[in-house]
């Protein structure tokens, strides 16, 4: 009887080990807000930043995110960002 509840709380503790990486994905949220904090990052700084989240798309790998951005001068524009899920790596790029 002891040997079973040690081997199940092994099995239990394998389990949430093997999960962690998929649990450690980067949400639609957080993909964001960190698409949001880099184009803050843009020289000239932007008057603001919002994020169009009814156009945000997330698959196993990435989370496709649209912004709009109220440039320096006034002018507003849309950018596309890539966050990859597993390294939180964001790519950045202006569309037309």
């Amino acid at each position: 009887m002891r040997m079973s509840r040690i081997m199940a709380c092994g099995l239990v503790l394998a389990a949430a080990a093997l999960s962690a990486p998929a649990l450690a994905k980067t949400s639609q949220v957080e993909g964001g807000n960190l698409c949001k904090a880099e184009a803050e990052k843009i020289q000239p700084t932007p008057k603001a930043v919002l994020v169009e989240t009814t156009k945000t798309v997330m698959d196993n790998d990435t989370v496709n995110v649209f912004l709009r951005v109220m440039k320096a001068d006034g002018e507003s524009g849309k950018m596309a960002c890539t966050v990859d899920r597993a390294t939180d790596g964001v790519k950045l790029s202006w569309k037309e």
